[in-house]
Parts: structure tokens; C-alpha cells; sequence
């Protein structure tokens, strides 16, 4: 919901992060995770996916932006 950092899929599969700003040394990364589900996404799935990151811009939700 305010990330600090991105995670970024390379060709080889492998996931980096990737800082968004200059960080603190021992500061908390945060990234937009961004979810994608291969099924209807229900009430129940929604409620799997809750963001609780207490962020001013929470959106409430881990899965993708529509």
C-alpha cells in the first residue's frame, strides 16, 4: 500500500528486491504484493488476502489493483 521496495521476477526465475528510496539500516521492507488468484475471487478469499499494514494509503487488500 506504500511500498519502500519492489520484488522483481528475472528470467531465471529468480525474485530480487529492489529498494524504491534510500532506506534506514534496519528499517522494515514493505512491497505491493500484488496477488493474482487463478479463481473467483469470493468473500472468502478476500478475507485470506486482508492487508493489515496500517499504512494511510491501506487499501485493505494484498491482491492486485483492479
Amino acid at each position: 500500500c506504500d511500498p519502500n521496495c519492489e520484488a522483481i521476477e528475472e528470467d531465471d526465475e529468480r525474485v530480487f528486491i529492489y529498494a524504491l528510496r534510500g532506506l534506514k539500516p534496519g528499517e522494515e521492507l514493505f512491497y505491493d504484493y500484488a496477488l493474482q488468484v487463478d479463481e473467483p475471487v469470493t468473500k472468502e478469499v478476500e478475507m485470506e488476502s486482508e492487508c493489515h499494514c496500517g499504512s494511510a494509503k491501506c487499501r485493505g487488500t494484498m491482491l492486485e489493483k483492479k
